[in-house]
């Protein structure tokens, strides 16, 4: 219910790149996991979306083309979501997200923000995912 509540969602955890093409991913909660399929089934998914967790914007392995947690959000209405394709540090996961929203903050596209936040965390592994 939250999460067709919400405008803007933040998500930082561990996430996880699971099942056939990435049908199995999710993000753990503290009493759950929201699936791929709990946000392909939201009435409503955040406009934008931060998913700070590994792999969370990693749609297949090797050669496969499947869907992940990023596309299931596009899939569902949000605008913009940011997420990184593999694994990252959580100290530069830190940094790239001060960096991320000091550069929303001041203005800057979702794009110009997240190419900051790479810029001052090294992190090079995030993307921005529109639809």
């Amino acid at each position: 219910a939250a999460l067709a509540e919400a405008t803007h969602l933040h998500y930082a955890g561990h996430g996880r790149f699971a099942g056939f093409e990435g049908w199995g991913s999710g993000l753990p909660l503290r009493d759950a996991v929201l699936e791929l399929r709990d946000v392909l089934a939201a009435p409503r998914v955040p406009g934008t979306v931060v998913l700070s967790g590994c792999e969370t914007g990693k749609a297949a392995d090797g050669a496969a083309v499947g869907v992940g947690l990023a596309h299931a959000f596009l899939i569902r209405g949000a605008e913009a979501v940011v997420a990184p394709v593999r694994p990252v540090d959580d100290g530069q996961a830190l940094v790239f997200g001060k960096a991320l929203y000091a550069a929303r903050g001041e203005g800057a596209s979702w794009a110009a923000a997240v190419a900051r936040g790479v810029a001052a965390s090294g992190a090079r592994d995030y993307r921005l995912f529109v639809p």
